[in-house]
């Protein structure tokens, strides 16, 4: 896997957040020890790490917030240390094939550090990919140490991603540049190798070659006793390519210690360093320990305490450094590296810097209140003016009154029981004759509505108008006969009109007339009403819609 800096910037993160914890927090229901830190202390700073990501305190908030550089999916994180890492679950991820890069967090003076794996990012490829300083005191038994003494060990990894292709470019060379010179490195381990091949081989009994595709080198080197020092990687390949770690010419390695819980560099060996690495600021060029392109150097904190800092240890030696590298790079031409013995740095002494203002302020001793207890006048007003209140405690009379003695409001109706205020009468009475007057009003109106549409009288009429109309209404039915059966005789009989018609002639002299109606009556059935709405008269509507269901293509 290769180091990935965002991967790594999460890691580290999630180190500081759980040192910084009250561990209380990790006890709550819900949370583990993956769960973002929502009970700051004090001296941290106090307040919620969650409210960083939006509130939320899950692994997968979190990494969300880290992964937004190329769409990198953080797929899991570890957190162990030593030899835990490779005893249980947390030992899976580091040789998974489907993991692209790992990023590893500590923070001093814990027992414990964080990995995050990463997949589905963009993937890079840089042969020299890892490097590190260690002292072997700290991680070798005391009988196995060498014997020389020369503990402090520089150590790189490479790697061609290329021999899957069959053009993987071999490794000729490495070097160490560290503590004034260049070392050529060993290798410790590669997959090209002579001796046996079987299942519990004894590694002494074999002989690795640098010529490899994967290969670990080494080079051990006396400590750097209560002092820090700038190194750098460089490998050469057969093609003559150069790797070199860090990338950047502008970048340095220092040899920082940081401690376990259980650890002492300072009190057990006199290493002592807080120097992480080197930049070379372009605008004043001069290296700056623990920089950046983005910050200046007073930005960063080591530059604000001149107790025992501020001042760059490590950078006076780095000219001579490069002089090295320039010496490998031109294959060790006598004119270029001749000079290099006599390059000699420049202290740049204390250059300690004025706090940042930006610094995060010290807590109050007492939380301040959520809110305040009342809301506050909208602007200031002058003595003796106030606003109106938000609710009158009454509610106000419509409309002015010409005489309280002949005039009053309708009374406030109750829904709820209670009795109506002082000089109110019974609402529900009032209310019911009102619904009365209403009801008897309307049943009157629909009836004369009624019997006007049938061409009834709304009222009585006298009995020679009433023979007149009847007499008129005969007439019209006689008219009627007259013309039905001029069309009998032409056409036949005729069951045109929606049942079957007997054939009609003139009414006997002698014969009554029928008795008057007070309506005519409709010919035919009125079925229009019934008819379903599509053409298909008792059939169903096609598509799922005929039943109420609707498919929308959206």
């Amino acid at each position: 896997m290769y180091w990935y800096s965002d991967a790594n910037q999460l890691a580290r993160f999630k180190q500081y957040d759980e040192n910084s914890c009250d561990q209380d927090w990790y006890d709550e229901p819900g949370v583990n020890a993956h769960s973002t830190c929502d009970w700051v202390k004090d001296e941290y700073g106090g307040g919620s790490h969650c409210d960083i990501f939006g509130g939320g305190c899950g692994f997968g908030t979190r990494a969300v917030a880290y992964s937004i550089e190329d769409g990198a999916w953080f797929d899991t994180e570890g957190i162990c240390g030593a030899n835990t890492c490779y005893t249980d679950g947390h030992c899976e991820p580091i040789f998974g094939n489907w993991v692209d890069y790992q990023g590893c967090g500590f923070v001093e003076g814990m027992n414990g550090a964080s990995a995050v794996y990463s997949r589905a990012t963009d993937e890079i490829y840089y042969n020299l990919y890892s490097g590190a300083h260690l002292d072997e005191r700290m991680r070798i038994v005391e009988e196995d140490r060498r014997s020389d003494g020369k503990h402090f060990v520089l150590m790189a990894q490479y790697f061609d991603n290329n021999q899957q292709y069959g053009t993987a470019d071999n490794v000729y060379k490495c070097y160490s540049l560290y503590d004034g010179a260049y070392h050529e490195m060993g290798v410790e381990v590669s997959v090209n190798f002579t001796g046996p091949s079987h299942k519990g081989i004894n590694f002494e009994n074999h002989t690795y070659s640098i010529d490899s595709y994967n290969v670990m080198v080494s080079s051990y080197h006396d400590p750097p006793i209560n002092t820090c020092e700038p190194y750098a990687f460089l490998c050469q390949t057969k093609s003559g390519a150069f790797y070199r770690l860090p990338e950047d010419r502008n970048y340095f390695f220092g040899t920082e210690w940081m401690d376990w819980e259980w650890s002492n560099h300072a009190g057990n060996w006199d290493l002592q360093c807080k120097e992480n690495h080197y930049h070379l600021d372009s605008t004043t060029n001069k290296w700056v320990v623990n920089g950046d392109p983005q910050l200046d150097r007073c930005d960063i904190w080591y530059y604000h305490d001149d107790d025992g800092y501020s001042e760059c240890l490590g950078c006076p030696s780095i000219p001579k450094l490069e002089c090295w590298e320039d010496c490998i790079r031109s294959n060790f031409d006598t004119t270029t590296c001749s000079a290099c013995d006599s390059v000699t740095g420049t202290s740049y002494g204390n250059e300690w810097c004025t706090p940042s203002p930006t610094e995060a302020p010290t807590l109050p001793t007492t939380s301040p209140t959520s809110k305040p207890t009342s809301k506050p006048s909208r602007s200031p007003l002058p003595e003796g003016v106030t606003y109106a209140p938000t609710l009158p405690t009454e509610k106000p009379t419509r409309s002015p009154l010409p005489s309280p003695d002949t005039q009053t409001n309708a009374p406030t109706v109750y829904f709820d029981g209670g009795a109506p205020k002082e000089g109110g009468a019974n609402a529900g009475v009032i209310v019911a004759v009102i619904l009365i007057i209403i009801l008897v009003c309307g049943g009157i109106a629909l009836w004369a509505w009624w019997r006007i549409k049938n061409g009834v009288p709304v009222l009585p009429r006298a009995g020679s108008q009433r023979a007149k109309n009847d007499e008129s209404q005969i007439s019209r039915q006689i008219t009627a006969d007259n013309l039905a059966m001029q069309i009998q005789h032409q056409n036949g009989p005729s069951t045109d009109m929606g049942y079957d018609a007997p054939q009609i002639g003139m009414p006997p002299p002698s014969a009554p007339p029928s008795a008057p109606t007070d309506t005519i009556p409709n010919i035919g059935d009125d079925d229009s009403e019934n008819a379903p709405l599509s053409g298909d008269e008792g059939g169903e509507a096609e598509g799922d819609n005929a039943t109420g269901d609707y498919d929308l293509d959206i």
